[in-house]
């Protein structure tokens, strides 16, 4: 797991060298009705029409200390990296249990080298959230057939449950 995440750190570092791809807020994309929809939640106490309360309480979570739009920003960022990387570390490990550790190793880094999946992570919103909850149910669900312990299938259904109030599609 650690030279997983020595690669994706380095990959970071030169994808976003070689594309010049800064993180940041866009206001040409839909970065602008999350932000909306976060300040909605925590400063009026309405839940937006357009984004579900969860990514709104997620992105806007600074807020609750008194922080500004820029550090939300920010945040919200810091979570989509954090949520990309511990993604192909889930990965790792469901497949590690399916097939051989090397092949796993070689699957997790495909994924890494996934340019779409990282580009999300460079923006205010929510796919890399959604993509690592449900790889986290699927965790759950491997852990319940690996165990048949009850409460491992209970935590799959919540987090995809908690899921659609991520991305509801």
């Amino acid at each position: 797991e650690y030279l997983l995440g020595f690669i994706a750190i380095l990959w970071v570092l030169f994808f976003a060298y070689v594309i010049q791809l800064k993180a940041g807020f866009s206001p040409l994309g839909d970065d602008g009705s999350y932000l909306y929809s976060a300040r909605l939640l925590y400063f009026n106490h309405k839940i937006d029409n357009t984004r579900p309360l969860l990514i709104s309480a997620i992105n806007g979570f600074p807020y609750l200390f008194g922080f500004s739009n820029h550090s939300t920003v920010k945040f919200g960022i810091f979570i989509n990296f954090l949520s990309w990387f511990f993604t192909s570390v889930l990965l790792f490990k469901i497949i590690s249990k399916i097939l051989d550790r090397k092949k796993a190793f070689l699957f997790s880094v495909l994924f890494i080298f996934c340019i779409g999946n990282l580009a999300h992570a460079f923006n205010f919103l929510s796919e890399s959230i959604f993509i690592f909850m449900i790889l986290l149910s699927i965790y759950f669900v491997s852990k319940y057939y690996e165990t048949t312990k009850y409460y491992y299938i209970t935590i799959a259904i919540a987090v995809l449950l908690l899921n659609t109030l991520i991305k509801p599609v």
